[in-house]
């Protein structure tokens, strides 16, 4: 009987033996698909080249504060919006139907440089004083037509100069003004009508 009982015992323990490796196998039969599927799918994307796709892409600093924002929105115009660290808008740049604008020191109403490109090629520079108030405005219209102005700490017109056309020889005129708008000075200065022959 001794030797019956060791007989069982060493098929019991054989038999354990093959129950464990068959539960490791089972696990390996999960495992090899699973890491497979993953190959197959970094393979895919390595093919593809890297990119992420989404309406919108924001940045938080360590604080968990948004500082930058990418973002497509309903009208089709694109933006990338930057904020200081206290959550100010600092600078903007928008794509539009009416054209590119960047926008410095604020959001685009109240900003203290601002940049625009608008679809017919007409470029312009604003810049405004602390007070956000307009001060310099550089233009240059698809046509060709120069424009320079300056304003007072009000935000009157007070210097202009302009240049029409690009041609060589382009009528260009620089105006000054008072405090009320008024001109007060233009160069060149407008001719005299021709007097009438005497009779």
């Amino acid at each position: 009987m001794t030797g019956q009982t060791t007989d069982l015992d060493a098929i019991l323990q054989r038999l354990e033996r093959l129950e464990r490796q068959n539960r490791r196998l089972r696990r390996g039969w999960i495992v090899v698909p699973v890491l497979l599927a993953a190959g197959l799918l970094f393979h895919s994307n390595a093919q593809q080249g890297r990119s992420i796709q989404a309406e919108e892409f924001i940045v938080i600093d360590s604080g968990n504060k948004p500082r930058a924002a990418l973002s497509w929105r309903a009208d089709g115009s694109v933006g990338l919006g930057l904020t200081d660290p206290s959550g100010n808008k600092v600078a903007g740049l928008d794509v539009t139907a009416t054209g590119i604008t960047l926008a410095m020191g604020g959001d685009q109403a109240k900003s203290r440089a601002l940049i625009e490109v608008l679809p017919d090629g007409t470029a312009k520079i604003a810049l405004a004083d602390a007070s956000k108030k307009p001060r310099c405005v550089v233009a240059l219209a698809a046509s060709g037509d120069n424009f320079v102005g300056l304003n007072d700490g009000q935000g009157t017109l007070r210097a202009a100069m302009f240049v029409q056309g690009s041609a060589p020889e382009a009528p260009a005129s620089i105006n000054l003004f008072d405090a009320t708008a008024k001109q007060i000075y233009l160069i060149p200065k407008p001719k005299e009508p021709a007097a009438a022959p005497k009779k």
